[in-house]
């Protein structure tokens, strides 16, 4: 869980880096947030010093899912593939009746670009059934997929791992066909679109948002001069 690195680290990256207990961590970045002072040095103090802060709050949210993973809609995985030349997968999710019964559950059971989801072969009544038990689990990034305009919840998707998943419905050394389940953790659309904001990198491209961002004319002419 490190954001201080020479290039502007992708949040998507980072976020699938994290184990469940990094997740849990209520002190993972406490050492990182710090009063936000209301003059900078430079633009780059200005835009890093919000970096740590978001990180803590898209944590936060992270963790209030997974404290109530009970209640989270589960739906089987029917069949997931790894795409060739790629770290990406392929995957479909089962229409499950008792999760579309009435609107609510239906827009519930619905997944978008941007969604981090949960797959276990499990559904945990605790997320300790998980993260302590040494249960197998992936977090994911959902890149695309889903249609939009159709009445019935999309159900194709591709998404980006943690990890290696094993087949849906894979056959354990018992001889036991072994599910795939997947479940809704939140959406990070925003927190991505914020992040891309605090690279300098990229920022600096845009003068015009940068001076009004920082009304500070030295640290501007700095910046324009560069």
């Amino acid at each position: 869980m490190d954001a201080d690195e020479l290039d502007w680290p992708n949040l998507v990256d980072m976020v699938l880096s994290w184990s469940l207990e990094d997740a849990m961590d209520e002190d993972v970045f406490k050492n990182k947030l710090k009063r936000i002072p209301s003059i900078f040095n430079n633009i780059e103090g200005y835009l890093g010093s919000y970096a740590s802060p978001l990180l803590e709050e898209l944590r936060a949210e992270m963790l209030s899912s997974l404290e109530s993973i009970s209640t989270l809609s589960f739906v089987k995985v029917s069949w997931i593939e790894q795409k060739k030349y790629s770290e990406a997968y392929d995957i479909a999710f089962e229409a499950d009746s008792q999760n579309t019964e009435s609107r609510n559950k239906l827009e519930s059971n619905r997944r978008s670009v941007g969604d981090i989801i949960i797959l276990s072969d499990v559904k945990p009544e605790n997320i300790s059934d998980i993260a302590q038990n040494g249960r197998p689990y992936c977090i994911a990034f959902i890149t695309d997929g889903g249609d939009e305009d159709d009445d019935s919840p999309p159900a194709m998707y591709v998404i980006k791992a943690s990890g290696q998943i094993d087949a849906a419905d894979e056959i354990s050394q018992d001889g036991k066909r072994r599910p795939l389940f997947a479940a809704h953790l939140l959406n990070i659309v925003t927190y991505i679109r914020i992040w891309r904001c605090l690279d300098y990198t990229t920022l600096r491209r845009n003068q015009n948002l940068i001076q009004e961002m920082v009304h500070y004319p030295r640290v501007c002419m700095l910046v324009c001069s560069e």
